[in-house]
């Protein structure tokens, strides 16, 4: 669903993006798909949750010019965390830290993202996870053909998130949260066959021996509560009574303006049906990550707290039943690494809280520099990569959150030099100290695979 401010012409928008012309299969019924604004921009919401159920955002530039910051900051960090801002009447896109333009004559990255040339003048950058477009016509009647083409597959691609996500039974194969989810059949079967001889036939004979057969009253009870005792301690020594608990999240951090986003998937393994729910922040964004086949038949109703924080409480975890979340988070941080010129190489210090298994710094000059484990909060000197040069682009990234979340951390480490470019880096870590986990209990173990991509002070902003 697209969100249009009032200086907009709805039907405009709608004739122009969803006019049937053609037989593909995005000219479906699309009526109720735009949303127009029945508020003045400086009167919209200020907290970025507010934009999420929209597949991006269209607004004249001049209410977007006379918007208050903190409207601006909250779609800002809608469109960090991967959505779309299209500014009608402007060919300048907005001076935000994370933002890389791709203008006439250099269509390489965006080409590559997109399939869509730019040309017709006005400008199409990144921010985050999301995209950005400055308009210049004023009418959305006048947008050229190759705009349209790219706005349709903005609205695909965003919709489309939604749409990719596995059953459990796939999701926890392609990303276990437990190593092991199996019933201990001989167990139980050796069990039930001891249990049904003991209580049977040598409870029996034994008291037929003693010439006590009035005790079976009490000895048939007390060896079935000593069976279920048995199956009781089993379970309790073979998995404990606390969680596990699996993360999987790409960060991108602006250590310029302080600005990160987070995206991932959580996965949880409960023993024993958890009390007290879960606590996440009230800018993080919480989805289910199974397919809603599942849900519909394996969970109950589940209850939202927004009294101070997002308390989730009621039937969304279930003993010994994977559970797994889909989460988005954008705002201030203050983790970063720090990188020092020093005796014709380079330094790097860890204050990204937690340690660091492998890193990939590109210097200005587009030169690459590696290092590998880092404990937090040390310093570490890198080694240069003599024949690797940065020609990645952070522009790829928006098609990032088109694929599986819960993998995403592992192929961008796989293809690090595909996203580094000058002024950037990006870090494996060992733990995952941005994702909110939600749990405020202990936990039996906890695994993360956490990717961070950092715009340093020095980074490009074209």
């Amino acid at each position: 669903m697209l969100y249009v401010s009032r200086g907009i012409n709805r039907d405009d928008v709608e004739k122009k993006l969803y006019a049937k012309k053609s037989s593909s299969a995005f000219y479906y019924n699309q009526e109720g798909m735009i949303a127009r604004s029945d508020e003045e921009v400086a009167e919209w919401p200020k907290e970025w949750l507010s934009y999420t159920p929209y597949d991006g955002i269209m607004v004249q530039e001049r209410e977007w010019r006379e918007a208050p910051e903190a409207v601006q900051e909250a779609v800002r960090e809608y469109v960090y965390a991967g959505g779309a801002l299209w500014l009608v009447g402007t060919n300048r896109l907005p001076g935000w830290g994370l933002v890389r333009q791709e203008g006439e004559g250099r269509t390489g990255a965006w080409q590559m993202a997109w399939g869509v040339a730019v040309s017709g003048g006005g400008a199409y950058g990144t921010a985050g996870f999301g995209t950005v477009l400055a308009l210049p016509a004023n009418d959305p009647k006048e947008f050229r053909s190759n705009l349209v083409s790219f706005l349709r597959r903005q609205v695909k691609k965003n919709a489309n998130v939604w749409d990719v996500l596995r059953d459990l039974e796939q999701l926890h194969a392609r990303f276990p949260v437990a190593r092991a989810i199996t019933v201990p059949f001989r167990w139980l079967l050796g069990l039930s066959v001891m249990f049904a001889a003991v209580i049977g036939p040598v409870n029996i004979l034994v008291l037929q021996r003693l010439k006590r057969r009035i005790w079976l009253l009490w000895t048939t009870p007390a060896l079935a509560a000593l069976a279920t005792a048995g199956v009781v301690v089993y379970a309790l020594v073979s998995e404990g009574t606390r969680p596990l608990l699996r993360m999987s999240s790409v960060t991108i951090v602006d250590q310029r303006t302080h600005h990160a986003v987070t995206a991932g998937t959580m996965g949880y393994y409960f023993p024993m049906v958890p009390g007290g729910g879960f606590e996440f922040e009230r800018t993080t964004e919480i989805s289910p990550a199974a397919s809603t086949r599942y849900r519909a038949r394996s969970t109950g109703p589940v209850i939202m707290d927004w009294t101070r924080r997002q308390h989730v409480a009621g039937r969304l975890a279930r003993a010994r039943i994977p559970l797994y979340l889909r989460q988005r988070g954008a705002g201030k941080r203050r983790e970063r690494m720090v990188f020092t010129a020093r005796g014709g190489g380079v330094e790097a210090l860890n204050g990204l809280g937690a340690p660091v298994k492998l890193l990939w710094y590109a210097g200005a000059d587009g030169s690459v520099w590696y290092a590998s484990n880092i404990a937090a909060g040390a310093t570490a000197r890198l080694e240069r990569q003599e024949l690797a040069r940065a020609r990645g682009s952070l522009m790829l990234l928006p098609m990032v959150l088109s694929g599986y979340w819960e993998t995403m951390a592992g192929e961008i480490a796989k293809e690090a030099q595909k996203y580094l470019e000058p002024g950037t880096y990006i870090a494996v870590l060992d733990d995952d100290p941005f994702f909110d986990t939600g749990y405020r209990g202990a936990v039996r173990e906890r695994r993360a695979e956490s990717v961070v991509i950092g715009v340093t002070e020095g980074g490009q902003n074209e």
